[in-house]
């Protein structure tokens, strides 16, 4: 079952990698990373926790920042 949780993140993370959208890649990494969490914590892996909540951190900034430029566009 453990090998199956990381086998999802890494399906997960291929599938985003398929979207042209890069709000869509950020969406569906994030995703991803995060079962990559889970995934780490059951297999007591501190670089893989690590790592993704690296790319967590990385692509909630990005997507928070698209989605001030969006409002700012739509506000003025």
């Amino acid at each position: 079952m453990t090998n199956v949780i990381g086998f999802i993140a890494l399906i997960v993370a291929i599938f985003a990698l398929s979207k042209k959208d890069i709000i869509t890649l950020r969406w569906w990494h994030l995703w991803s990373s995060s079962i990559y969490i889970i995934y780490g914590v059951i297999i007591s892996a501190p670089p893989v926790i690590v790592g993704a909540l690296l790319y967590c951190g990385i692509h909630s900034w990005h997507i928070y920042k698209d989605f001030q430029k969006k409002r700012f566009k739509r506000d003025n």
